[in-house]
This record gives C-alpha cells, sequence and structure tokens, in this order.
C-alpha cells in the first residue's frame, strides 16, 4: 500500500521493519517494484533497490511475466526506465508475448522512453564489444589478471557475446586461450559457461587447439571437461586423434 499511495516516510518505515517484505509479490505475481514501475516515482523506486529488490524480477504469466523495465517503458515513465537501467534492468529481456521494453514503449508510442532505451541498448552493445576485445587480448597475451577482472562483469544478456563475438568471424576466448597455450587464462574461462566448443567455419573444436598448442596440461582439462569432442570432426574430416597424430607430440598422442 505504501507503494501504491508512494508514500515514502511509509515505505522507509516498512522496509526497516520488514526488509524481506521488498520480495513480496501480489496474486499477479507483481512485487512492489512492478507498481513504483507503473507510477514511475524513482524515490520509491530507488528505496525498493536499495532495499534489495530484484531489478529483473518477472511478474507471474497472468501478467505477461514483464519486469519492472517493461512496466516502466509501456507508460512511458522515462525517468523510471533511466533509474531501472542505470540499476541493472536487462535490456532486451522479453515478456510471455516476446517483446521487450524497447518494443513495448514504441506500440503505445512512448517516443522519448523509446529513444532513450535504444542509446541505452547501443551503450551496452558498446560496452559488450569492448570487454570482448579485452578477453581476447587477455586469452591471446595469456594476462590471467585481466580475465579474473573480466569475468565477474558477465550477464545473462552478453556473456555469449563477451565469450565468443558477435560478430560472423567469430573469435571464441576458450579456443583463443587453447591455441595459444594458456593453461591458466583456460583453467579461469573453465570456470564459466556459454563457450562455443566448435568454430562455425572450420568446424575445429576447442580440443584441437588444445592440440594445436602442444600443451598436455591443456589438452588433459579440454578433455575432461568436453569429453564428447574426442568423436567430433572439422571440415577436413581429422578428428582430435588425427590432429594429434599430425602435431607430432606423443605426450599428446598418449591422453
Amino acid at each position: 500500500m505504501a507503494v501504491v499511495y508512494e508514500n515514502e516516510e511509509l515505505l522507509r518505515d516498512l522496509l526497516q521493519a520488514n526488509p524481506n517484505k521488498v520480495h513480496y509479490k501480489d496474486a499477479y505475481g507483481r512485487s512492489a517494484l512492478h507498481i513504483a514501475a507503473q507510477h514511475g516515482n524513482t524515490t520509491i523506486i530507488d528505496l525498493l533497490l536499495a532495499a534489495g529488490a530484484d531489478v529483473n524480477c518477472m511478474a507471474g504469466p497472468s501478467a505477461l511475466c514483464v519486469t519492472p523495465l517493461h512496466v516502466a517503458a509501456g507508460a512511458g515513465r522515462r525517468e523510471a526506465v533511466r533509474h531501472l537501467v542505470d540499476a541493472g534492468a536487462e535490456l532486451l529481456a522479453t515478456d510471455l508475448s516476446d517483446h521487450c521494453a524497447l518494443e513495448l514503449a514504441q506500440m503505445t508510442n512512448q517516443f522519448e522512453t523509446a529513444c532513450l532505451l535504444i542509446d541505452a541498448i547501443e551503450m551496452e552493445r558498446e560496452r559488450t564489444r569492448q570487454l570482448h576485445d579485452e578477453v581476447i587480448t587477455a586469452c591471446i597475451e595469456g594476462d590471467e589478471g585481466t580475465i579474473a577482472e573480466l569475468l565477474p562483469k558477465l550477464t545473462v544478456s552478453n556473456c555469449d557475446a563477451v565469450l565468443n563475438g558477435a560478430a560472423l568471424d567469430r573469435k571464441c576466448a576458450l579456443y583463443i586461450a587453447c591455441l595459444n597455450g594458456r593453461k591458466e587464462v583456460v583453467e579461469a574461462l573453465l570456470n564459466v559457461r556459454g563457450h562455443m566448443l566448435i568454430q562455425p567455419t572450420t568446424h575445429d573444436t576447442v580440443l584441437h587447439a588444445a592440440i594445436s598448442s602442444q600443451e598436455p596440461a591443456i589438452v588433459e582439462m579440454i578433455l575432461k571437461a568436453f569429453t564428447h569432442l574426442v568423436r567430433s570432426k572439422n571440415v577436413d574430416g581429422s578428428t582430435p586423434l588425427h590432429w594429434s597424430s599430425q602435431c607430432g607430440n606423443i605426450d599428446v598422442v598418449k591422453l
């Protein structure tokens, strides 16, 4: 009720007395943050976020599984959208109708809100490109310190593009690290999911790359993590066993 009536002082008192209430949902699966997003009161939104509200919380199926960003965008609450985006709202999350927040803003003719979201999406894409370039450079140079700093920046929405690239000539972090024989980097990368294991053009796998590095320790790590790749063939028809024989490293062949 404090959120519905935009009573900031009451909300502060309630959150202080019952911190877990910030996660409460109504019969439609909507959180307090959904309601605040609908009203567009940024002070209320900030109070809820500071109290631990999930910025990407989904409503129930009867409310189309929308996030607070969907609600704010569809209602044209531009400043609310700005605060939610700054708090880490997933820009391209879709509801049950397969609409993202930008599409809802466009469908309801919320021009200024749509422009804000377009700018935010482009900025996020640029940050993702920069992260990918930094990850690939670290994989080539064996800079495990940089990898340790960058991996926590992975999110559900940027993980694939950061690790595997978004262009047609994708550069995949794990593949590059294996190819360059960067054992510590490979070890760190194996702690996260989402790696592209097979190159789209050559069909070389990360196991082929590990074998090419001539580093038995890396081959062993990849074999342990992705045992099924031992039967994979590249476009030339070479399995990892064929590849290791061609490379001529007896220690790798024995693995």
